[in-house]
């Protein structure tokens, strides 16, 4: 989703026929994603890419990696870590959608559409098809609302991996889901993107507003997968979650994994992730689809320049992690 933040620049090959997603920070250029690329050309566009750095003296990471980056990666050796995992759900045969599991969701959700209780209707728009300015701008309002309760609620504390952009810049690829309260208050929506040739969505964002009740973005969740699965979709992918454990390491000595093995579980519990990967939980992501996210340090091993650079483009302040909850660091007395 990086590509889609408007303080990321492109590197395009000379040939026309790829191209890199970036941030500057640091003097390192943080890669968003493998290359945009057919993967037999990886090492064509990189090596261009590096001549190009080479001339202004900048490194280099690769955020998100798949896992068809993380094998070039090995078999040249280079430092590479899996710190996530792609989760996808499978609306074909969700065990919540089918409704083997999730009790409490499919309950839920039957509350919130009964008229004379939760009063809730559902809509569908497709900018595509029409667009509705007067509906974007009070789902905008809906996704505003959203992210500043976010930062309200998260006020002195990190907010890892969050991009912010705009839901609507890509109106081709888009079906919104909305929810409305009985008064046609825009209660939230979910954004379903088409990938993969159309034959997968990417659910994101997927918001409630402040004043929603309780359990809108888990109808919006579910209704998303009702939808695919009469459209003969078998993945609705969730994005990427961050593990508490970091995964495979490769191109760096056991000392160092263990380390940096420490650094990471540090990190985490400092970080209000485990939310994230509890709300998933609920709805049976299909465990067949799960796919490995890495970071890639073409490199070599990283340095704190590398290290202070994925931070702030992970949105992870290191002084929130030395001095949590707000808490500063001791001034020196005078002698």
């Amino acid at each position: 989703m990086g590509v889609l933040d408007p303080s990321y620049r492109f590197f395009v090959n000379g040939a026309r026929t790829g191209a890199l997603s970036y941030k500057l920070q640091n003097r390192v250029t943080i890669v968003t994603g493998d290359p945009l690329c057919d993967p037999g050309i990886f090492g064509d566009i990189l090596h261009e890419f590096k001549m190009y750095r080479k001339q202004r003296r900048w490194g280099i990471v690769i955020m998100g990696a798949s896992e068809v980056m993380m094998k070039y990666a090995r078999q040249r050796e280079w430092t590479a870590m899996q710190f996530g995992v792609e989760r996808a759900l499978n609306p074909m045969d969700n065990d919540v959608l089918m409704e083997r599991h999730g009790k409490r969701i499919i309950t839920q959700n039957k509350h919130l559409l009964d008229t004379k209780k939760g009063g809730i209707s559902l809509g569908v728009y497709i900018p595509s098809v029409r667009t509705n300015p007067i509906l974007q701008h009070k789902l905008m309002e809906v996704y505003d609302s959203w992210r500043h309760m976010r930062s309200e609620t998260a006020r002195g504390k990190s907010q890892a991996f969050i991009t912010v952009y705009d839901p609507f810049c890509l109106p081709d690829l888009m079906i919104f889901i909305y929810a409305r309260d009985a008064n046609g208050t825009t209660m939230g929506f979910a954004a379903l993107r088409r990938i993969r040739d159309s034959r997968a969505y990417h659910l994101d964002p997927c918001v409630a507003a402040p004043w929603a009740p309780k359990g809108v973005s888990e109808l919006l969740t579910y209704t998303s997968m009702t939808l695919l699965n009469q459209m003969d979709i078998s993945t609705l992918s969730f994005g990427y979650e961050p593990l508490q454990s970091l995964g495979e390491m490769t191109g760096i000595s056991s000392r160092i994994q263990k380390v940096i093995r420490y650094v990471h579980r540090y990190t985490f519990r400092r970080l209000p992730l485990a939310g994230k990967k509890a709300y998933h939980d609920k709805f049976r992501p299909d465990e067949r689809q799960d796919a490995g996210v890495g970071l890639v340090f073409p490199g070599g091993v990283p340095g704190l320049r590398q290290v202070f650079a994925v931070a702030h483009v992970a949105h992870i302040s290191i002084r929130k992690l030395a001095w949590p909850e707000g808490r500063t660091k001791d001034k020196p007395r005078r002698v």
